[in-house]
């Protein structure tokens, strides 16, 4: 008889307190969205420069690589 109690309680603290503790930890903040500046970022002229190793077997072809490079990235 008090087992069965002792089962009751604890499902109905389950669900009394446990559910809207979970239901309030798991909840995802919804924040607005700075939509106009999300649009501005369409007109930045973005750069970005790195290093580059080529390595060749030979000088002549090194050199054509890089020029071929630089003319694949020059309109980009």
């Amino acid at each position: 008889k008090y087992r069965v109690y002792a089962s009751i309680s604890f499902a109905l603290l389950l669900l009394g307190v446990g559910l809207p503790l979970w239901w309030h930890t798991t909840e995802v903040p919804r924040v607005p969205l700075p939509y106009e500046g999300i649009a501005n970022l369409t007109n930045l002229d973005i750069r970005i420069s790195c290093k580059v190793t080529l390595v060749a077997t030979s000088k002549s072809r090194g050199e054509l690589l890089a020029d071929e490079i630089r003319n694949a990235f020059a309109d980009a």
